[in-house]
C-alpha cells in the first residue's frame, strides 16, 4: 500500500513533493524523517511491498518535484527506473531524480548520467546525525527542486 506522510509539517511551508522509492524500510523511514523535518511533503513506495503497477500508476498520474530512488532493488534498479521515467511521456518525465546507493564507481556514474539522473548520493548520509538541512539528502533534493534538475549530473 502506498503511504503518504505529512507528520507535523505545516502544509503552507512545504518546499516540494518528493517520492522515495526503496526496498529497505529503514532507508525509506530515515529518508522520510530527514525530508519531512526539512519541510518536504513525502510519499513513500516500498519496492518489496507495493506492486510495480502501483508505482507505474503513481508516476503516471501524480507530479513530484523530485524522485529519490535506490540504485539496487529486487524488482528493478534506480537506473532502469530513471530510464523508464525519462522514456515515458507523463507528468514526471522531466522530474529530477536523485539516486541513493551504497556502492558508487565510474560505471555507475556513467550509467546514471546516461539515464538522466540528477545526482547520486551515498546512503551513508542517512546515518549522519547533523540537522536535516545539513544532510546530503536534503541538499540533493533541495538543489534538484531549486535548479529543476537542469544543470545535469552531480556526484556527492
Amino acid at each position: 500500500m502506498l503511504r503518504v506522510s505529512r507528520s507535523w509539517v505545516n502544509m503552507t511551508s512545504i518546499k516540494g513533493k518528493v517520492l522515495i522509492i526503496d526496498d529497505e524500510k529503514s532507508v525509506i523511514d530515515a529518508s522520510k524523517d530527514i525530508l519531512e523535518q526539512a519541510g518536504f511533503e513525502v510519499h513513500m513506495f516500498h519496492e518489496n511491498v507495493d506492486s510495480m503497477d502501483q508505482l507505474t500508476d503513481l508516476l503516471s498520474n501524480t507530479h513530484f518535484d523530485t524522485v529519490v530512488t535506490d540504485r539496487g532493488m529486487i524488482r528493478c534498479n534506480g537506473i532502469q527506473l530513471a530510464r523508464s521515467i525519462r522514456d515515458t511521456a507523463g507528468v514526471n518525465q522531466d522530474t529530477p531524480i536523485v539516486m541513493q546507493t551504497a556502492f558508487f564507481d565510474k560505471a555507475t556514474e556513467l550509467e546514471a548520467r546516461n539515464a538522466g539522473i540528477y545526482r547520486v548520493i551515498t546512503k551513508n548520509n542517512l546515518r549522519d546525525k547533523s540537522p536535516p538541512n545539513d544532510s546530503e539528502l536534503f541538499r540533493a533534493v533541495n538543489d534538484a527542486i531549486t535548479e529543476k534538475g537542469k544543470s545535469g549530473f552531480k556526484k556527492e
